[in-house]
C-alpha cells in the first residue's frame, strides 16, 4: 500500500465519522464538545496531505455565501466586538463550511454517495444503540436507588433515560439514530448484520426516547415512519422497506403500555418521581397556579415577534440588530444567564441578522430541501435527519449556524447530485475535478 493510499483511507474513515461524531456529542457525557472540531482540521489537514482535489461548486459557494452574509453582517453592525453567543455560532458555521467543502469530493459519483451514506448510517446506528442502553440502564439504577456520579453536573442530575442535563438535545441525538436504523434496516444493500443491529436499535431508541420526558422527542418520535415513508419514493417498496421497523415500533410501544399497566406501584411512583411526570405535566400544559405561562416557547415567540413588529429604521430592519435582542429577553424573562433567544431560528435570523439575511438563510434552506427531497430514495437517512434539523431548528436553537448537522447538511443538499449539479472550476495543478 502507497502513502498516498493509506492517506485516502484514513481520510475517507475520518470524512465517515464526523457525523457519528457529532451526535456521539450531544448523547454520550464525557465526549467533549471540541471533538468534532478537531476531527474538522484533521480532515481538511488529510484533504491537503493526500491531494485532495479542491473544486469550487457555485452552488456550494451561493450556499456557503449565507454564512458569509451572516459574518460581514455581525462585523459591520458590531465593529469586530463579538459576544461569546456569536463566537459559538461563528465556530458551528466555520466548522460546517470545512467539513462541506472537504466531504464533497466523495460524494462525486452515485456509488461514493451510496457508500458514504451507508457506512455512516451504520456508525450513527452503534452510537444511539449505545446511548439509548446507557439511558436505560442509567434509569433503572435510579430507581434502585443508584446515582452515577459522573452524570451530574453542579449539583443536577440528568432526567429520565437521558445522559444530559439537556434532554431534549439527547433525545434528538437518538432521532438522528433512529432515522439511521429505520434507514439501514430498510435498505437492500446493507449487511446482514448492520441490518439486525439496526433492528434491534428501533425499539430500544424508541423506548429510550419516550422516556426522557422530552416533549420535542415524543413529537419527532410521532414523526419518524411519516418523513422515513416519505423516503421511499414508490408505495409498493415502501411497504417492503418499511413493515419490519413498524412492528418493531409497535412491539416497543405495546412494551411502554404493560409498564404503565404494571402491577408494581411502588416501581411505577419511583419510575413517575424520576421522569418527574408532574412537572412535565405542567409543562404540556404550560399553566402554573396563578395562571400564567410557564416554562413554554409561546411568551418567548410572541417577544421576539413583538421585537420583529417593533418600529424599527431601515438601516435595523435590513441588516438586524445583533445581540441586542438576546440581552432584552433576557431581562423580560428574569434568565440567570442574562440572555434569551426565541428557540427559533426564523424569529432570531430576522432580529440578528434582519431581512437581508433571513431572506438568505431561507432561499438556502428551501434550495437544499429540494435537493433532499430529490436523493432521498438514494440518501434516505440523509433526507430524514435534514428533516429532523430543520424542525429542531424552528424548536430549540438560535440562528441555523447553532447547530452544525444543520449547517453540514445544508451546505451537502445545498450542491444537489451529480445529475443535478454543473461542472465545478478546478484548482489548476491538483488533481481533476470533481461531478457534484
Amino acid at each position: 500500500m502507497t502513502q498516498h493510499s493509506l492517506l485516502d483511507r484514513l481520510f475517507w474513515f475520518a470524512a465517515v465519522l464526523v457525523l457519528p461524531v457529532i451526535v456521539a456529542e450531544l448523547v454520550l457525557p464525557g465526549i467533549p464538545g471540541s471533538t468534532s472540531t478537531k476531527l474538522s482540521l484533521g480532515l481538511v489537514g488529510l484533504a491537503v496531505l493526500s491531494n485532495r482535489q479542491v473544486a469550487i461548486n457555485w452552488r456550494w459557494a451561493a450556499h456557503a455565501a449565507v454564512f458569509g452574509l451572516y459574518l460581514a453582517l455581525a462585523m459591520i453592525r458590531e465593529g469586530f466586538v463579538f459576544t461569546s453567543f456569536f463566537r459559538a455560532d461563528l465556530e458551528v458555521g466555520l466548522q460546517g463550511l470545512m467539513l462541506s467543502a472537504a466531504i464533497l469530493p466523495l460524494l462525486a459519483s452515485d456509488e461514493d454517495r451510496a457508500r458514504f451514506f451507508r457506512q455512516a448510517g451504520v456508525l450513527l446506528v452503534m452510537v444511539g444503540l449505545s446511548a439509548a442502553l446507557l439511558g436505560i440502564l442509567k434509569l433503572y439504577l435510579q430507581t434502585s436507588g443508584v446515582l452515577l456520579p459522573w452524570l451530574e453536573w453542579q449539583g443536577i442530575y440528568p432526567r429520565g433515560t437521558s445522559l444530559r442535563i439537556d434532554y431534549n438535545v439527547y433525545a434528538f441525538g437518538l432521532i438522528i439514530s433512529l432515522v439511521a436504523a429505520i434507514a439501514v434496516r430498510s435498505s437492500v444493500h446493507g449487511g446482514a448484520i448492520a441490518r439486525a443491529v439496526a433492528l434491534v436499535a428501533i425499539p430500544v431508541i424508541f423506548l429510550t426516547v419516550t422516556l426522557t420526558s422530552s416533549r420535542r422527542g415524543v413529537l419527532f418520535l410521532l414523526l419518524t415512519l411519516p418523513v422515513m415513508a416519505a423516503s421511499v419514493p414508490s408505495p409498493r417498496e415502501r411497504l417492503r422497506a418499511l413493515w419490519m421497523p413498524v412492528v418493531s415500533l409497535a412491539g416497543a410501544a405495546a412494551l411502554i403500555v404493560a409498564l404503565l399497566l404494571s402491577s408494581d406501584s411502588l416501581w411505577l411512583a419511583r419510575l413517575s418521581e424520576y421522569l418527574d411526570v408532574a412537572r412535565a405535566a405542567e409543562r404540556v400544559l404550560a399553566v402554573s397556579e396563578s395562571g400564567q405561562l410557564v416554562e413554554t416557547r409561546a411568551p418567548l415567540v410572541l417577544d421576539a415577534w413583538s421585537q420583529v413588529t417593533r418600529e424599527h429604521g431601515v438601516t435595523e430592519a435590513i441588516l438586524g440588530r445583533g445581540d441586542v435582542y438576546l440581552q432584552e429577553m433576557g431581562r423580560v424573562f428574569n434568565r440567570e444567564v442574562e440572555y434569551e433567544y426565541p428557540h427559533n431560528l426564523v424569529l432570531s435570523s430576522l432580529l440578528h441578522g434582519g431581512l437581508l439575511f433571513t431572506a438568505a438563510v431561507l432561499v438556502a434552506l428551501a434550495s437544499a430541501g429540494v435537493n433532499a427531497w430529490r436523493m432521498r430514495g438514494e440518501d434516505r437517512w440523509g433526507f430524514g435527519v435534514f428533516v429532523f434539523a430543520v424542525l429542531f431548528g424552528l424548536t430549540s436553537v438560535s440562528t441555523v449556524y447553532s447547530f452544525d448537522v444543520l449547517v453540514l447538511l445544508t451546505l451537502l443538499f445545498g450542491v444537489g447530485p451529480s445529475r443535478l449539479a454543473t461542472p465545478p472550476m478546478v484548482v489548476p495543478g491538483l488533481r481533476s475535478g470533481m461531478a457534484a
